[in-house]
């Protein structure tokens, strides 16, 4: 006698599409988050960047100012 196969099981290959989908789905949601997080951090760091020279500025004058007063 010949040998009696068992069909396919469609529901299981559906669960897995749409395990697959939500899957993909995640993965596209964290590389768009993580994008927007480098911008952040980048707009963060000109910030600091543009208080660091302004306290180099200030020093610098501070510099200048005890200068003046020790030729006098």
């Amino acid at each position: 006698m010949g040998s009696i196969r068992k069909p396919v099981s469609t529901i299981s290959v559906c669960d897995n599409m749409w395990l697959l989908l939500l899957l993909l789905l995640l993965l596209l949601l964290l590389l768009l988050d993580e994008e927007d997080d480098d911008d952040d951090d980048d707009d963060d760091d000109d910030d600091d960047d543009d208080d660091d020279d302004d306290d180099d500025d200030d020093d610098d004058d501070d510099d200048d100012n005890n200068n003046n007063k020790n030729n006098e």
